[in-house]
């Protein structure tokens, strides 16, 4: 019996080693699985951290998106103000465009008018000249006709 419970001892003895092999082989990877959980945790910490840094990014950029549309708002409003004052101010423009060619028209037809009463001024300016010279050439023919006869008189 003896020696069947030293072989069991020894057999009991063989499976402790190898109990113990296994168990420090489990123990390594539980260690390994412990360092990997570490660095997983540890990358799952910095991951949520760069998530919220980068979830504050976008909000950000958000509220800078809508800052910008409402900006952009604003100016589209500002353009279409501008645009109808473009348009009043073309409107105005062709206005006093109208008015320059009309005020060129009277302006050309009073200059025509102007120019045809100086024209008939100068018309009864002539007969006038005309008719002053015919009387002066005829007050000189009838002297130098009287200057004749005389002249025959006296011869």
């Amino acid at each position: 019996k003896m020696v069947r419970a030293e072989e069991r001892v020894e057999e009991l003895e063989g499976q402790v080693e190898e109990r113990k092999g296994k168990m420090e082989e489990v123990e390594e990877e539980m260690n390994q699985l412990q360092a990997r959980h570490n660095e997983v945790c540890e990358k799952e910490v910095r991951t949520q951290e760069e998530c919220v840094r980068l979830s504050a990014m976008v909000n950000a950029y958000a509220v800078q998106r809508e800052n910008l549309q409402a900006g952009m708002t604003k100016s589209e409003a500002k353009v279409l103000e501008l645009a109808g004052e473009v348009e009043d101010a073309k409107r105005t423009a062709q206005r006093a465009r109208d008015e320059l060619a009309a005020a060129e028209r009277s302006h050309g037809l009073a200059i025509t008018k102007i120019r045809a009463e100086e024209s008939k001024k100068r018309s009864a300016d002539m007969e006038e000249i005309q008719s002053e010279a015919k009387q002066t050439v005829e007050v000189e023919v009838l002297r130098v006709r009287e200057d004749g006869e005389s002249a025959r008189r006296e011869m």
